[in-house]
């Protein structure tokens, strides 16, 4: 019964990882575009 507490626990885990990976790819990706994005409207507020 404990071993098999351990694997599910092992296994949200492993989830859990994945899903805070996945979220903090998206996070870098939200940042790179939002730091593109006011560089541009920078630039254009010159013209």
């Amino acid at each position: 019964k404990v071993l098999e507490m351990t694997g599910n626990i092992d296994e949200a885990e492993r989830e859990w990882k994945a899903g805070f990976h996945r979220w903090n790819n998206y996070m870098m990706d939200w940042k790179n575009q939002f730091n593109d994005y006011t560089s541009k409207k920078e630039s254009c507020a010159g013209l």
